[in-house]
């Protein structure tokens, strides 16, 4: 069975969860895939599996592929003109993904005709599901697709969204809040699966850690992640300036890049936190790993829901830092207490309580023992939830599935 994955760039940083999820169909699965990044790349293979990078001499054949399928197939034209007309997209990133996809489809759709695949599975629901939507309209080969936090909530959510959850054959997602979400924008029952985010160290057998018998001083606070709203790093600094006003030594890195560095950059040098927090800048994944497992004594997730309603699901660096071990303290942000269970596996503080960040920080440097709980149950809840084999198995299964009746 072939599939034709259609992304919107691969690979991209930020979206590792999904070359994890790829990783897990080449290693334990039977399927063929094939990667379509549609903003190009320079990856040809990953894997086992071919990268189709779409390049500006595909954009050139535009004109004369649009005439072309036009001639061939005005009621698929009409049809997407009339959604585009009933739906109009909500901002302009969601007008510009959907115009992306459509163009995607128009120039390939000739291409996926000569040589089809089984199934077009679209990783977002965004600009890879237009394309999907599109090119299932121009080939009449059915497609699927995953549908996450960014796709249902930024902007009251892709503005297509109901057709392509209706259309679909199966749409997954990785937490119970998008779940729910999507089940309320009326995807027909049984077709929405939870498959969680793979992480692909669950079957390590011992992990490399050292956990110091007590605490460093000073102590190291570890965030990752892109420096946008979101994220919520403005309560992160006041959080950090509510211990440096109690006199805790501390050493905090923020690991990524983004438009808010500048403004970011301004807050720490208001703050006084210049020599104590250092924005590190976006680095490579081994560079990641390096400070989880010898860096980092406790890892800070401050996220938020954005002005624009975008939030976070379940964040790949928190369950990155259970994996190595790093005990979490976190927002209730998004999916977020799915996983971090106060007093289990991390705890859930609010963003604008620094008081209750500094006594629960108190208690793991101050109890060994509850630390260590916090890790252990931390790695076990990533070692049963995002195992690749059976995350995998289980999307190979939907692949092969009947479609469910409309």
């Amino acid at each position: 069975m072939r599939i034709a994955y259609l992304f919107t760039s691969f690979p991209k940083t930020s979206e590792r969860f999904l070359q994890r999820e790829l990783t897990g169909l080449d290693e334990f699965t039977g399927l063929e895939v094939d990667i379509h990044s549609m903003l190009g790349g320079k990856e040809s293979a990953f894997g086992r599996f071919s990268v189709q990078n779409f390049s500006i001499r595909d954009w050139l054949s535009l004109p004369f592929r649009l005439c072309s399928e036009l001639i061939r197939d005005p009621a698929a034209f009409h049809e997407m003109a009339r959604l585009n007309d009933a739906h109009p997209p909500r901002c302009w990133i969601n007008c510009l993904e959907h115009y992306l996809g459509m163009g995607f489809a128009i120039v390939r759709a000739h291409q996926f005709r000569c040589a089809p695949p089984d199934q077009f599975h679209a990783v977002w629901a965004t600009g890879p599901a237009s394309a999907a939507l599109f090119l299932s309209l121009l080939t009449k080969i059915p497609f699927s697709m995953g549908c996450h936090a960014y796709d249902l909530f930024r902007r009251g959510g892709d503005a297509l969204l109901e057709k392509k959850l209706g259309e679909a054959r199966f749409i997954h997602t990785t937490t119970v809040q998008a779940l729910t979400a999507i089940e309320q924008r009326g995807a027909p029952s049984g077709k929405t699966l939870l498959i969680r985010r793979s992480h692909s160290e669950v079957n390590v057998p011992a992990l490399t850690r050292t956990i110091p018998e007590k605490p460093r001083a000073p102590l190291r606070i570890l965030s990752v992640g892109r420096l946008i709203e979101k994220k919520g790093y403005f309560s992160f600094l006041e959080i950090l300036h509510f211990f440096k006003s109690r006199g805790l030594p501390i050493e905090a890195r923020i690991i990524g890049d983004g438009p808010l560095r500048l403004d970011l950059q301004r807050a720490i040098e208001r703050k006084g936190l210049e020599g104590i927090v250092e924005l590190f800048g976006a680095g490579p994944y081994d560079i990641v790993q390096q400070h989880y497992r010898t860096w980092a004594d406790v890892f800070f997730f401050t996220g938020t829901v954005a002005a624009s309603g975008d939030r976070d699901g379940l964040p790949n660096v928190i369950l990155e830092a259970m994996t190595n071990c790093v005990p979490v303290f976190a927002t209730p942000a998004g999916g977020v207490a799915e996983t971090i269970i106060p007093g289990e596996t991390g705890e859930l503080l609010p963003p604008n309580k620094p008081e209750l960040w500094w006594g629960a920080l108190r208690r793991v440097m101050d109890d060994p023992e509850y630390a260590n709980t916090l890790r252990k149950n931390a790695r076990s809840w990533v070692v049963a939830q995002c195992d690749p084999r059976q995350n995998a198995e289980r999307l190979e299964a939907l692949f092969r599935s009947p479609p469910i009746p409309k």
